[in-house]
C-alpha cells in the first residue's frame, strides 16, 4: 500500500510552495495457500523488515510542522472528528488518534500525544494555541455547523 499526499500553493508573484509526503507500507502476504502465516520464510523476512511505529511517524511529522502544532492537530481532530471523511479522511483520523495503537511508548514524551487527544475529547484545545498560533488542519478542512 502506498499513500501519496501533495499540496501546492500559489503565492504572490512567481513564487509557489509545494509540500509532499509519502507513506509506504509493506505487508508480507502469502502468495499461495501452502505459504501460510506460519512459514519459516515469512518469519525470516518479517524479522528483516524494520517496524516503523506511530511514535516515530509523529516525530518525522514534527520535523515539518513543529511538535506544538502536531499536538494541536491531534487535539482538534479528537474534538471535531471529520464529517463524512471518505478514505483519506478515515486514514488521517486514524493516524491522528494515538489511542488506536497498542504500541509501547518509545520515549517518555510520547505520552503527550495521548494527553492531546484526551484534551480534544474534553473540547479543550486552547492551551495548544500558544505553541501553535494557526491550525494546520485549516489548510485542508473547514468547520461545518450541523
Amino acid at each position: 500500500m502506498q499513500v501519496l499526499f501533495g499540496l501546492g500553493l500559489p503565492m504572490e508573484g512567481e513564487v509557489s510552495m509545494t509540500l509532499g509526503y509519502v507513506l509506504k507500507c509493506n505487508y508480507l502476504l502469502p502468495y499461495n495457500s501452502e505459504n501460510g502465516t506460519g512459514s519459516r520464510q515469512n518469519n525470516i523476512a518479517a524479522k528483516r523488515v524494520s517496524k516503523v511505529s506511530r511514535w516515530s511517524l509523529y516525530r518525522m511529522l514534527e520535523a515539518a510542522i513543529d511538535r506544538g502544532c502536531l499536538l494541536r492537530v491531534i487535539c482538534e481532530a479528537a474534538a471535531l472528528p471529520f464529517f463524512r471523511p471518505g478514505l483519506l479522511g478515515q486514514l488521517l483520523q486514524a493516524f491522528l488518534t494515538p489511542t488506536m495503537t497498542d504500541e509501547e511508548y518509545e520515549m517518555y514524551t510520547d505520552r503527550q500525544y495521548h494527553k492531546a487527544e484526551a484534551s480534544g475529547r474534553d473540547q479543550d484545545c486552547r492551551h495548544f494555541y500558544r505553541d501553535c498560533p494557526y491550525s494546520p488542519l485549516d489548510h485542508f478542512t473547514r468547520y461545518i455547523d450541523t
